[in-house]
C-alpha cells in the first residue's frame, strides 16, 4: 500500500500492475490536487484499490497527456473514502475507458467522472454522488444508484448516451444534465427515483415521442429543455412544474394535460401545438406570478385550452420580447378557480 499525501503527484509512465498482494493507494487531499496521472495512453491493471481519503474532494486518477487514453482493468476498484475525488480528464481527448470487472464507486462522497467509455460498474450507495461529466458513454457497463444520486453531466454542450444499464432505486434522484435523446432516457430504469431535468439539460425529442408512463416516472422540470417532437403522459406520470421552477419546451407538440405551479415558469420557443388530446395547460397561482411565456414571434395552436386556477390572479399568458404572440383559433384561455392575465403590458409585445 502507498498514500499520495495532499498536494503530491505520482506520474506513471509505460503501464501500473496491482500485484497478487491486492494493494491499496490511498489519494488524501486535505485541499490541493493530489493526482495518480497517467503519462501517454496507458492501462492501470492487476488487482488493488484505489481510495480517496483525506478531507477534500481533490483527488484525481487521470490521464495526463493529450490524445490519450487510460484504461482501468477489470480487477480495479475505484471509490471514496473519507473524501470524494475525480477518475479522468476534463481536457477532451483524454479519455479514460473503464473495462468490465472495474468499479467506480461514490460511497456517502462525490465522485466525479469525465471523459469515459463505461463497460464495467459505476455506482452511488449510501447517499453518495456520482457526478457523470464531459462526453460519456455507457456501452456494455452499469450505473447505478441505491438511495443516491447522479448528475448526468455539467455542461448543456456534452452529449452522453448509454446503451448498458442505468437503474436507479429506492428514493435515488438522477439530475438529468448535458444533452442527451429520448431513446436515451428510455433506455434508464428507475423505482422510486426522482428525475429533474435542470437549467443546463436538454432532452433532444425531434421527430419523436416522449411518452412517460408509470414504468418511466415523471420528469420535473427545474430549469431544462424538451426539444421538438411529442410529449405525451400516463400512469400517474407527467412533466411536472414545481413552484419556483422553470422549463423551456422548443417546438413540440403536447398531447397531455399539465400544472404549472405557483411561481413556475414555462416557457416556450418555436412555437407550442396543443394536440388531438385536446389538452389542457393548468396555470396555478397562490400569489406569484406564474407564466406562460413565449419568447420570439410564435404562434400558439393546435386545439385545447388554458385555465387559471389557483388563488390569486397572478397566472398570465404572454410574449416575453418585442414580437407578435399568435393565439390560434382553437385555443381557449379562461378563469377556473382564478383569474389571470393574456398579453404583456410592454410596449411592441403584442398579441
Amino acid at each position: 500500500d502507498i498514500t499520495l499525501n495532499n498536494s503530491a503527484n505520482l506520474t506513471i509512465q509505460n503501464d501500473l500492475i496491482l500485484g497478487a498482494g491486492n494493494p491499496t493507494i490511498f489519494i488524501n487531499s486535505t485541499g490541493n490536487f493530489t493526482s495518480l496521472q497517467f503519462a501517454g495512453t496507458q492501462t492501470l491493471g492487476g488487482t488493488g484499490a484505489i481510495v480517496f481519503n483525506g478531507s477534500a474532494d481533490f483527488g484525481r486518477v487521470l490521464p495526463s497527456a493529450s490524445a490519450s487514453v487510460l484504461t482501468i482493468g477489470p480487477g480495479i476498484s475505484i471509490s471514496s473514502g473519507t473524501a470524494g475525488g475525480e477518475v479522468g480528464s476534463a481536457f477532451a481527448g483524454r479519455d479514460t475507458l473503464i473495462q468490465a470487472g472495474a468499479t467506480v464507486t461514490a460511497s456517502g462522497q462525490t465522485l466525479t467522472v469525465r471523459n469515459f467509455t463505461n463497460e464495467g460498474t459505476l455506482q452511488a450507495v449510501s447517499g453518495g454522488t456520482l457526478t457523470l461529466t464531459d462526453t460519456w458513454s455507457n456501452t456494455t457497463g452499469s450505473i447505478t444508484a441505491d438511495l443516491s444520486t447522479i448528475n448526468t453531466n455539467d455542461n448543456v454542450n456534452d452529449t452522453w448516451v448509454n446503451t448498458g444499464t442505468f437503474d436507479t432505486t429506492n428514493g435515488s434522484t438522477v439530475n438529468l444534465r448535458g444533452t442527451f435523446t429520448t431513446t436515451t432516457f428510455e433506455s434508464l430504469t428507475q423505482s422510486g427515483t426522482t428525475y429533474n431535468l435542470q437549467n443546463n439539460g436538454l432532452l433532444d425529442n425531434s421527430g419523436d415521442i416522449l411518452a412517460l408512463d408509470a414504468a418511466s416516472g415523471s420528469i420535473n422540470m427545474t430549469g431544462g429543455t424538451i426539444q421538438g417532437g411529442t410529449l405525451t403522459a400516463g400512469g400517474g406520470s407527467n412533466f411536472l412544474f414545481p413552484s419556483g421552477n422553470t422549463g423551456t419546451f422548443d417546438g413540440v407538440t403536447l398531447e397531455t394535460d399539465i400544472t404549472l405551479n405557483n411561481n413556475a415558469n414555462l416557457t416556450i420557443q418555436n412555437g407550442l401545438t396543443l394536440g388531438a388530446s385536446n389538452p389542457t395547460i393548468f396555470i396555478n397561482s397562490t400569489g406569484s406570478f406564474t407564466d406562460l411565456g413565449f419568447s420570439g414571434a410564435q404562434t400558439f395552436g393546435g386545439t385545447g385550452s388554458v385555465v387559471f386556477n389557483g388563488t390569486a390572479d397572478n397566472g398570465r399568458v404572454l410574449p416575453t420580447t418585442a414580437d407578435l404572440l399568435t393565439i390560434g383559433s382553437g385555443i381557449s384561455i379562461s378563469s377556473g378557480s382564478a383569474g389571470g392575465e393574456l398579453g404583456s403590458g410592454f410596449v411592441g409585445r403584442n398579441t
